[in-house]
């Protein structure tokens, strides 16, 4: 059983006391700042310290944050509702639609169901560290969690900022960590079999590009004709096609670094060039009724094409005409980059190409195909000096 011995003060200048449990003694401070509406105290606690000292500190500052009018008074707003306010009223003007829908989600999913009702003053790290556990246990992935987290960790910073809390509580956990995702990126000869394939597909010019430039698929669905130079064989991604629950929107590409020119090769350029006379047909043979006629690529009237029906349809099509596995239509940037790095482009370059922000991105998704070209590069150097010695002799 727990044991609490007070040290007794004035009224108003706090109190610091100890308890022992499981034969391990921590040192408490509580502060008392005035009564709410129900008449009811308004305590400050601390967390537990393993000396009386740092207890007696901790009182001590929330004294004088008090005398400064500086001591957030504790809400009993509810977590659930607090996350609520927060995402419908300040992140909403922060972050992309497609971010803002995440937030909703996590929190109706998985924090409001675990931790909605709790009260931002009695939100513990134990608490989250718990709810992460019920997760994982539950089946969801350590990828879900770490978005929980994030997600939880940017709205109680902003409880912070606003003083409903002292110190965010989800800074003193850790989400579990999860593994890189394998990538499954085709080989030079499999990415020949999927091209070919591709080619009788009316949406060839599309997945020619995927291959062979490594561009997202937000970036080539969002893709509109005058961010395409045919004659200087060139495009600028400026634009991207996100989906909002079932809702097809078009906005400006998530960072700086994904606005690029992206030069490209030939196959890609024909096959662009032979897709505009294609759809200028189709588009001559429905008439006024085209809905979309600055969009690149678009569905037989003129409408944004659906990555869903492009994934379930087109695309697992073409892999089972080029007789390949089943891959997500993202390991077609994967299979890009990988076939840059084997033909000796640069990391920095690869970086540019595909719209990084950071040039570690790059390197620890492709470290593994790094790792073989430093062996040939030390091969190479290894039989040039052997080749050397030997003529010296």
């Amino acid at each position: 059983m727990a044991k609490r011995r007070a040290s007794k003060n004035a009224n108003g200048q706090g109190t610091v006391y100890k308890r022992t449990r499981n034969g391990k003694t921590l040192y408490y401070a509580e502060l008392t700042t005035g009564y709410d509406a129900e008449g009811k105290p308004i305590r400050h606690r601390s967390a537990g310290f393993v000396t009386r000292r740092d207890a007696e500190d901790w009182l001590t500052k929330k004294k004088q944050d008090r005398n400064d009018g500086n001591l957030p008074e504790p809400t009993r707003q509810t977590l659930g509702a607090f996350m609520r306010e927060w995402i419908e009223t300040t992140a909403v003007h922060e972050v992309s639609p497609s971010t803002l829908q995440l937030y909703r989600n996590m929190l109706n999913w998985y924090i409001d169901p675990q931790l909605g009702k709790v009260e931002l003053r009695k939100l513990r790290p134990q608490l989250i560290q718990a709810m992460y556990h019920r997760l994982i246990e539950a089946g969801k992935s350590p990828r879900t969690v770490q978005l929980v987290h994030a997600v939880l960790r940017r709205g109680l910073s902003q409880a912070t900022d606003w003083d409903l809390l002292a110190k965010n509580p989800v800074e003193q956990v850790r989400p579990p960590k999860a593994e890189a995702p394998e990538i499954r990126a085709l080989g030079p000869a499999e990415i020949v079999r999927f091209i070919e394939a591709a080619k009788s597909d009316r949406l060839h010019a599309l997945f020619i590009l995927a291959a062979t430039t490594g561009l997202r698929r937000g970036e080539l669905l969002g893709l509109r004709w005058q961010d395409v130079d045919l004659k200087a064989g060139t495009i600028t991604v400026t634009q991207t096609q996100k989906k909002i629950g079932e809702t097809i929107t078009f906005g400006p590409t998530k960072t700086k670094a994904s606005q690029r020119l992206v030069v490209l090769p030939d196959i890609a350029l024909e096959a662009l060039n032979r897709w505009r006379l294609e759809q200028a047909e189709e588009r001559l043979a429905l008439g006024e009724a085209w809905a979309h006629p600055e969009l690149v690529f678009t569905t037989a009237i003129g409408t944004p094409v659906h990555p869903k029906n492009m994934l379930d349809r087109n695309f697992k099509r073409v892999l089972e005409a080029a007789g390949l596995p089943r891959i997500r239509f993202h390991d077609l940037r994967h299979s890009a980059a990988t076939l840059m790095l084997a033909q000796g482009v640069s990391p920095k370059v690869l970086q540019e190409v595909l719209g990084h922000s950071q040039i570690q991105v790059t390197l620890n998704i492709y470290a593994h195909v790094l790792r073989e070209q430093k062996k040939e590069a030390a091969q190479k150097v290894n039989d040039f000096l052997k080749a050397a010695q030997s003529q010296a002799r």
